[in-house]
């Protein structure tokens, strides 16, 4: 009986467990280096192709066999279209989002939205807008909290994304949420539109 043989799998990588190649110096999803002489994952052993299968029985009459041939294809196969490759040299796959050898970036990083206080007597900083729903409000389970302006509820405001856009809606605020004009932009019907103190409404109307 032969020695059942095992099989390796290549390492993983420590941040976002994205399987590795063995020559891989970087990881192609998120550019962490690899841990030199990281030790492969143990996985289950595999038996060689022939263990328990019969042995063929050799032919007594080596003349009477025949031999067969492949026939000839019609056309030759397509090319295949060159792999793209790294500066360094690199093969790189469709998925990669870094090269595996020198580790350089090989798409643009995706766009973050942030808030930024423009004018606030409060002590907030500039936030990421990382979370989908992102709820801005007064609690102190929202992912802005301005605990110190009176006229901010408890949960003001939620944005979404969508994509690469950002929605906002009032959460039934007491005072509600606005955004200041800097271009021209669409109005709808029971929009409000906040003009120094004055606060108008757009309606539908069938009066000339």
């Amino acid at each position: 009986m032969q020695p059942v043989q095992e099989s390796v799998e290549p390492p993983r990588c420590n941040t976002c467990q994205v399987q590795l190649g063995l020559a891989d110096r970087f990881c192609p999803r998120c550019g962490e280096r690899v841990q030199t002489g990281a030790a492969p994952l143990p996985t289950t052993p595999v038996a060689p192709e022939n263990q328990g299968k019969p042995t063929p029985t050799p032919n007594p009459n080596p003349q009477q066999e025949v031999l067969q041939f492949a026939p000839e294809p019609d056309s030759q196969p397509a090319p295949q279209p060159p792999q793209p490759k790294c500066l360094c040299g690199q093969v790189l796959t469709a998925e990669a989002t870094f090269c595996c050898r020198c580790g350089k970036r090989l798409v643009a990083p995706l766009l973050q939205w942030r808030l930024v206080p423009v004018r606030s007597g409060v002590s907030a900083k500039p936030q990421i807008v990382g979370s989908s729903p992102f709820i801005i409000g007064k609690a102190p389970d929202c992912d802005l909290a301005i605990a110190e302006d009176e006229y901010v509820s408890r949960h003001h405001a939620r944005i979404t994304r969508q994509g690469d856009q950002l929605q906002i809606e009032d959460l039934a605020s007491s005072n509600g949420s606005f955004i200041r004009v800097v271009r021209p932009t669409g109005l709808q019907e029971k929009d409000e539109i906040v003009i120094g103190a004055t606060i108008l409404r757009v309606e539908r109307s069938t009066e000339n």
